[in-house]
């Protein structure tokens, strides 16, 4: 891992562009995605549902309909942007 990062470090110090292409990002993307959801599937399957896998849904819920009013108040009392741009941002 501390050669990835010191390689990152190193071509973005440099001004390297080098980037990643759509197809293969999107790939990734999908690989994760798909990883993560067989994993959790696994985990459902032979431990059940229980109160942790409640637990972590609810709070899940919670913080995707509090952050945008989180977000918004802080936007609004740290920058001077003007509220509709404050509402774009937050959402």
């Amino acid at each position: 891992m501390f050669i990835q990062t010191a390689l990152g470090l190193a071509a973005a110090f440099g001004r390297s562009d080098l980037s990643i292409p759509k197809a293969v990002a999107k790939g990734m993307s999908i690989y994760l995605l798909s990883a993560i959801g067989f994993n959790g599937n696994a985990t459902v399957t032979t431990r059940g549902i229980d109160g942790t896998l409640l637990e972590a849904l609810a709070a899940g819920i919670l913080t995707s309909i509090g952050l945008p009013f989180i977000v918004f108040a802080l936007l609004k009392t740290v920058t001077g942007m003007s509220r509709p741009t404050i509402v774009r941002v937050a959402s």
